[in-house]
């Protein structure tokens, strides 16, 4: 979690719900950062919740430290979108299993439509060598540019985000097609 305060609401919802810190950890800050310490070990579930735009870029750091079954859950992949993402683990010679979850984004009146997509390596512990055949198309960047983008406006201002789901959500499901 890159924000402390939330790190400590979630290390309290660990307490209420009973687990102990040798079974889960919460860690304040970037992923990527975190593994380039060394002192994390193998990785069992992976929760991307932060800069959608940054999701590929954490889980690419983080291939060589996931186990076989271990899972990569990423929130906010259609709201507001994580299109590198998608195109990262849905390449068709990636080393990803995806499922996508739909799901309503509840922070919103009204709720607007989300995806929660959920990874499994194919085999194993994934070799950082091995992705690096992956290259987002130019389309997918533009599209990440303009979640960012929006994000930034929507601080200032309201966002038309069904608008703007409606021409993101054909994206996506093409990029699930293309595999």
């Amino acid at each position: 979690e890159a924000d402390a305060a939330r790190a400590m609401v979630a290390r309290r919802l660990q307490a209420w719900a009973g687990t102990r810190e040798c079974e889960v950890q919460v860690r304040v800050g970037r992923a990527s950062d975190w593994l380039a310490t060394g002192k994390l070990g193998a990785i069992d579930v992976l929760v991307l919740d932060h800069k959608a735009s940054l999701y590929h870029t954490d889980l690419k750091a983080c291939e060589a430290s996931l186990p076989a079954g271990a899972r990569v859950v990423a929130d906010n992949v259609l709201h507001p979108g994580a299109p590198l993402f998608l195109s990262f683990v849905e390449h068709k010679d990636g080393n990803f299993l995806s499922t996508v979850h739909e799901c309503k984004e509840f922070v919103h009146d009204p709720p607007l439509d989300d995806w929660i997509v959920v990874c499994t390596p194919r085999s194993g512990h994934v070799q950082p060598e091995e992705t690096t055949s992956w290259s987002p198309p130019p389309d997918v960047r533009r599209w990440a540019c303009e979640v960012d983008e929006l994000c930034q406006q929507s601080a200032m201002a309201p966002v038309d985000w069904k608008a703007f789901q409606g021409r993101l959500r054909s994206v996506l499901i093409d990029l699930r097609r293309e595999r």
